[in-house]
């Protein structure tokens, strides 16, 4: 008995909080001019076309656009020793190029040297077949030079709010504030991004989908007006195993379903799955009325999803 009346008193106290957060975050937000660019589906490419050509490269994102003009770039952000920032996804240069130490223990010149495909292999190192075919690693501003006019979402990986800012003084050079997102696993750099530069879209952090998914189990989601203005998540929480591998893996729970999805577009809020390379999961999700895809085969999507081809 007093475990149930513990339980009960814990659910009060949940539904008591969650609604607090529910009714004074319920206001008005201005829509993002990034918002009104987006097509009613949106193919993303992952670090670019990244199954041909390594991820993160001028190439991949060249093939990305001529696969579909339209698609969104997904990048990430580390910098350099001398204050660059460089695209890459990883801070560690031994896991895609033959480098060895972090990113910001070299400066352009030197990282500009490296082969960005020497390590990336399909097959668990039987082949690689990007080594030694001259691919190197990029650097933000070299993509918004080339495609100012690009949807670009942008992970800043490096988690200090002054390189954020180098990352936002970049977009304001090239224009493209309208047509870029920003997000980061860094509560302190996305709060710092919402503060100063308001009109820049950033999407969920992990603080956020937390709270939105604790109000879908009560049923107030579409009470919550959140500070980021875009979702772009896992279907599972296990991230190394993102897309639903039907029983193959542990893939910890499901974060979006179809109601995920229609108590997002409740409050406003746009969904794009990560990362999802099997034809079957892009059809499901298309289905389900995501409103975009990230993924490593953007050919592959274009032509899965029905009037994306």
């Amino acid at each position: 008995m007093k475990m149930i009346l513990i339980i009960c008193a814990s659910c009060a106290v949940i539904y008591g909080v969650a609604l607090a957060i529910a009714t004074f975050s319920n206001a008005k937000k201005t829509q993002k001019p990034f918002l009104n660019h987006l097509a009613k589906f949106t193919v993303s490419g992952h670090r670019g076309a990244s199954v041909e050509a390594p991820g993160n490269t001028m190439d991949a994102f060249r093939l990305c656009h001529e696969i579909d003009p339209g698609s969104l770039f997904e990048c990430d952000v580390w910098e350099s020793s001398d204050g660059v920032v460089m695209i890459s996804h990883d801070g560690d240069l031994s896991i895609c190029t033959n480098g060895k130490g972090n990113i910001g223990d070299f400066p352009l010149g030197e990282l500009k040297k490296l082969d960005a495909g020497y390590n990336i292999s399909f097959d668990g190192g039987a082949i690689y077949p990007f080594r030694g075919k001259g691919y190197v690693l990029a650097t933000l501003e070299e993509l918004l030079a080339a495609y100012p006019r690009k949807l670009l979402s942008i992970d800043i990986k490096y988690h200090a709010p002054v390189f954020a800012k180098k990352v936002v003084a970049l977009v304001q050079k090239y224009h493209a504030e309208e047509y870029v997102v920003i997000g980061s696993f860094s509560d302190s750099v996305l709060s710092m991004i919402r503060r100063e530069y308001p009109s820049l879209c950033s999407s969920f952090g992990v603080h956020d989908v937390i709270v939105f998914m604790l109000l879908q189990k009560i049923g107030l989601a579409r009470l919550y007006a959140p500070a980021g203005d875009v979702i772009m998540v896992s279907e599972f929480s296990n991230t190394n195993y993102p897309e639903d591998s039907h029983g193959a893996h542990r893939q910890g729970f499901r974060i979006i379903t179809e109601r995920f999805i229609r108590d997002a577009h409740g409050m406003g809020v746009p969904v794009f799955a990560w990362t999802i390379n099997r034809a079957d999961n892009m059809k499901r999700l298309y289905g389900w009325g995501i409103d975009g895809i990230v993924t490593d085969n953007p050919r592959l999507l274009k032509q899965t999803v029905p009037g994306n081809n």
